[in-house]
């Protein structure tokens, strides 16, 4: 606990003191209330597997810009 002395010299204190040490104590407490990080999960290993979707697709974008309105 804090002594009763100190509280009563932080009472009197000038203003800016007492800011400087409520600064102080909440820096702390900021630090001791931080979240932790939550567990990362490790990475699985994946398979890429490939597929034939059939013949190639062109694309005219000046035609799906027109159909847009653009």
């Amino acid at each position: 606990m804090i002594a009763q002395e100190m509280l009563i010299q932080l009472q009197h204190a000038p203003l800016v003191e007492r800011i400087q040490v409520i600064e102080v104590l909440l820096q702390s407490v900021k630090q001791e209330i931080k979240p932790p990080e939550p567990p990362r999960q490790p990475n699985k290993p994946f398979i890429v597997r490939q597929f034939n979707l059939g013949s190639d697709v062109i694309v005219d974008r000046d035609a799906i810009y027109r159909e847009r309105g653009m």
